[in-house]
């Protein structure tokens, strides 16, 4: 035989002897491939299934998403929108802010005007009323002045209207009494007054002294004192004129007229000699039964 012809049967040979065992294996393997392939054909279709659940599942999460978005884009819209109408309020607020910086330091200026000006109207407060109170005292003093001037001048002219009834009375009465004895009787205005006992002990002081009727022996005392019928003297009572504590004898009053809280009488003195001095304040005793 040819050498390739014995070549090409060796290489038949060889290749049905590995031929054999893998038909065999195949053979083997046929059932468990299959089975393996409906596995992975089954694993595929639940896959499948898995990821179009998963891409629906994702669309729907897409969609939410989407609209959260579109949610979220309208709030920062709406956001951006009061961003910018706060800015435009902090703008506002800025511009008030200077105006009200501005009307502040105005304020300040007018403020120090105005304490600089209460300063000086509490000074001249305190000027006024220092002036014032000055004013004040002076006319309270004025007028404390006033009140004793005027209470000295009703004095006065009470005085002056005693004076002029007793000297009226004593120029009526004095062409009478110069032709009685100094001390044996007292002539008032309408004649010779009758001696009437007084009823009590009472002390007074002469108020008012005029003299009439010239000097020495011939001149008469004419006085006030300070009690009168509201405390019970009455017309006719002899008292006695006495210096300071009543022991110095001056004279004897007769009491000629009497008025509710003053009487008026002549002090007489017995004997010839010149008429005693007969002044204002000396006491004036009534004892009684005198």
């Amino acid at each position: 035989m040819h050498i390739l012809t014995k070549i090409f049967v060796v290489l038949v040979s060889l290749l049905a002897v590995a031929i054999v065992p893998l038909v065999v294996v195949q053979s083997a393997n046929e059932a468990t491939f299959r089975e393996k392939w409906l596995a992975a054909r089954t694993a595929g279709t639940a896959t499948q299934a898995s990821l179009d659940s998963e891409r629906s599942l994702r669309a729907a999460v897409e969609s939410d998403l989407q609209s959260q978005l579109a949610d979220v884009a309208a709030r920062l819209g709406r956001l951006q929108a009061d961003i910018e109408e706060r800015q435009g309020r902090i703008r506002s607020l800025e511009a008030e802010k200077s105006a009200l910086a501005e009307s502040k330091s105005g304020l300040e200026a007018r403020l120090t005007v105005f304490a600089e000006a209460d300063r000086v109207r509490t000074e001249l407060l305190e000027q006024l009323n220092g002036q014032l109170g000055r004013l004040r005292n002076d006319y309270l003093a004025k007028e404390k002045e006033l009140a004793d001037s005027m209470s000295r001048n009703a004095k006065l002219q009470a005085d002056f209207e005693v004076a002029s009834e007793m000297s009226s009375q004593l120029r009526e009465e004095n062409e009478k009494l110069k032709s009685r004895p100094v001390g044996t009787a007292v002539v008032a205005s309408g004649g010779v007054v009758a001696h009437v006992p007084a009823d009590r002990d009472l002390r007074a002081r002469i108020t008012r002294v005029v003299r009439e009727g010239g000097d020495g022996s011939s001149g008469r005392w004419l006085v006030q004192i300070d009690h009168g019928s509201r405390d019970g003297i009455r017309p006719g009572w002899h008292m006695t004129v006495a210096h300071g504590d009543g022991k110095n004898y001056v004279g004897d009053l007769v009491i000629e007229r009497v008025d509710v809280d003053r009487s008026v009488g002549t002090v007489v003195w017995p004997g010839q000699g010149n008429a005693p001095e007969v002044l204002t304040d000396q006491v004036v005793i009534a004892e009684r039964g005198r």
